[in-house]
């Protein structure tokens, strides 16, 4: 039989880490959309840049984009490294034919990489003021450092840091009257990503006798 450690955990992912800094931010979800309400108006966050992104009537606007993680960290990760060997939580207790107990079935993964994920939040309008005072609620949310909450698949949260790397202006003036105003807010992530997934064994015990299952 083999011996179990570690504890089962959930698995963390791209989207539940995209999740975690939109709340950091103080956005809501409405009809289905992230919503983040600056300074009197909502601006409706997307992920990327859809191709109409600067049109007039979806102005103000907001959108998020993400690098790919950068798993060339100096944290240490574990690579390749289990992460836990427990039984399952639907395992029959049993004892093989040697008399030793276990069970009849049990779940393993691989740890999680650690890594690092830039994002940069941009903001866009026609009037400079708004976006002042919207860069202004911004760098109240993440100059520093700070940390996001991240859900896993088990519904368990845990926290990450968050470092604020800088901002530029992201400014488009065709014209007096066809002019964007814009700025980009740079944020790096501190977080880890679950890249194997659970694996179910049903062999650890041969010739087994039905001990009873586990409530």
């Amino acid at each position: 039989m083999s011996n179990e450690y570690g504890f089962r955990v959930g698995l963390v992912t791209l989207s539940s880490i995209d999740l975690g800094l939109v709340k950091a931010l103080g956005a809501t979800v409405e009809s289905g959309k992230f919503v983040l309400p600056m300074v009197g108006k909502d601006f409706t966050i997307t992920f990327e840049n859809p191709e109409p992104s600067l049109r007039s009537s979806i102005m103000p606007y907001a959108s998020i984009i993400r690098d790919d993680p950068n798993f060339s960290v100096t944290r240490p990760c574990g690579v390749n490294s289990m992460e836990y060997f427990v039984h399952a939580p639907d395992a029959n207790a049993i004892i093989d034919q040697n008399g030793n107990p276990g069970f009849d079935k049990y779940v393993r993964k691989k740890a999680a990489r650690q890594c690092d994920i830039n994002y940069t939040i941009q903001i866009y309008d026609r009037s400079r003021h708004l976006i002042n005072d919207a860069y202004q609620f911004l760098l109240g949310k993440i100059v520093g450092v700070g940390y996001i909450t991240v859900t896993d698949s088990l519904q368990v949260t845990r926290d990450y840091s968050y470092f604020f790397e800088g901002s530029s202006k992201l400014d488009d003036v065709v014209s007096v009257t066809e002019r964007v105003i814009g700025v980009g807010l740079s944020v790096r992530v501190e977080t880890e990503i679950d890249v194997h997934e659970e694996e179910i064994l049903t062999n650890i015990v041969t010739k087994p006798i039905i001990r009873g299952r586990l409530t």
